[in-house]
């Protein structure tokens, strides 16, 4: 499913990347790897912002935070902070 949604958001197909990557952060919620269901949040926020539906890039981006946080991924959270930043910046809802 990351695969199918790497190239779903490559090819500018942004909606079929935000379903693939649902379905990969259920998955990898259900067999318990919180590592791997960070990632694909990072990657379903991006396509959500992608898509112009940046409040739930937003919520998904924060989510996430706390989540890697937890993990102790801490050049993680270093990679997506700015990104989040950026975002709550182009957004006038901020």
């Amino acid at each position: 499913m990351g695969t199918l949604a790497f190239v779903a958001g490559n090819t500018g197909r942004h909606a079929d990347a935000v379903e693939h990557l649902r379905q990969a952060v259920a998955l990898w919620r259900s067999v318990g790897n919180p590592s791997q269901e960070a990632d694909m949040l990072i990657r379903l926020g991006g396509e959500h912002a992608a898509l112009g539906d940046h409040r739930q890039a937003r919520r998904i981006w924060q989510q996430t935070l706390r989540m890697l946080r937890d993990q102790r991924r801490g050049s993680d959270v270093a990679e997506l902070e700015p990104r989040l930043a950026a975002l709550e910046r182009s957004t006038p809802d901020g």
